[in-house]
């Protein structure tokens, strides 16, 4: 008899425990979310007359804190009718958040561009996209 109160004891305890215990503990239900839409592509950009959609980035390279990929653009510029379609590569660093699930980029850095319909464009959508891009926290 003695036995079986012991055994119920430690039951009672261990329960008593877990309910009183548990609940104070931090969940990954308490963590921040980031803001709707916040994860969402494509994302657009404005820079004065042009119009830019970076269409969602596809990694290259992602060595330690280092990334380095590549993202599809489509550009419509008021004085050209036609939409322009082109690829700009990045590096960045990145930042992990467990709780989250989330990566963020930090030192993002338009390297190169490619538009093969107007080549002589590129720098100029580079340099607004930087620009529009920077301006929006990017």
């Amino acid at each position: 008899m003695r036995f079986r109160n012991t055994i119920s004891t430690r039951l009672v305890a261990v329960l008593l425990v877990s309910l009183l215990v548990l609940p104070m503990l931090p969940t990954r239900g308490f963590a921040q979310a980031p803001p709707p839409g916040a994860n969402e592509w494509p994302r657009e950009f404005q820079s004065g007359s042009i119009t830019f959609i970076v269409y969602q980035p596809q990694i290259e390279s992602w060595k330690s804190r280092d990334l380095s990929g590549r993202a599809a653009v489509a550009v419509k510029d008021a004085i050209s009718p036609e939409e322009q379609f082109g690829v700009v590569w990045f590096t960045a660093k990145t930042n992990v958040n467990r709780a989250l699930d989330l990566v963020t980029l930090n030192d993002v850095t338009l390297t190169r561009g490619s538009f093969p319909a107007t080549p002589d464009k590129t720098d100029q959508y580079l340099q607004a996209l930087r620009l529009s891009a920077a301006a929006d926290g990017y």
